[in-house]
């Protein structure tokens, strides 16, 4: 499997991955052709990396930047519309996310927001982030999402 930016010839596949991953996601209900639009217009603000094998994308993320301190040493970060089809994919694609933003400053900090009914919350549970918030209502009513967070140093320990 290989890690690497998409480009704009992988937005159908990774199009066709976001409306299976996120089915109840409000962009990911529009049509294909509009969220291809979404991915591009998305791809010129943060970087969208996908993991793909034999040219198929198996899995796919937006890393964005949110904040950082006055003096960049601390940045903090989400990654936006994780989304795969296979579990192996999904750790790959994590742990070069992860790379990315470790080399980004001394401190880091990725904070995710996920609902209750998206397979991965318990993906990025077992993959050592931590619950750190609950939010009732936010994305649908009567549904609850959970913020989720991992914080790295320059030394490469995790710290939670």
């Amino acid at each position: 499997m290989e890690i690497r930016t998409a480009e704009s010839k992988d937005y159908v596949e990774i199009a066709k991955l976001s409306k299976y991953f996120f089915p109840v996601h409000n962009i990911f209900q529009k049509t294909s052709k509009e969220v291809m639009k979404y991915l591009g217009s998305e791809s010129m603000k943060s970087k969208l990396i996908i993991c793909t094998k034999d040219d198929k994308v198996l899995a796919a993320c937006f890393i964005v930047t949110t904040d950082k301190n006055f003096d960049g040493t601390h940045m903090r970060w989400k990654l936006m519309h994780f989304c795969y089809y296979h579990e192996s994919a999904a750790i790959l694609l994590l742990r070069e996310s992860e790379k990315i933003i470790k080399k980004s400053s001394k401190t880091a900090k990725i904070a995710l927001t996920i609902a209750e009914n998206e397979k991965a919350l318990i993906f990025f549970k077992k993959e050592g982030y931590i619950q750190e918030g609950e939010l009732k209502n936010h994305y649908r009513h009567g549904e609850t999402s959970y913020i989720l967070g991992k914080t790295f140093n320059s030394k490469e320990n995790i710290t939670r």
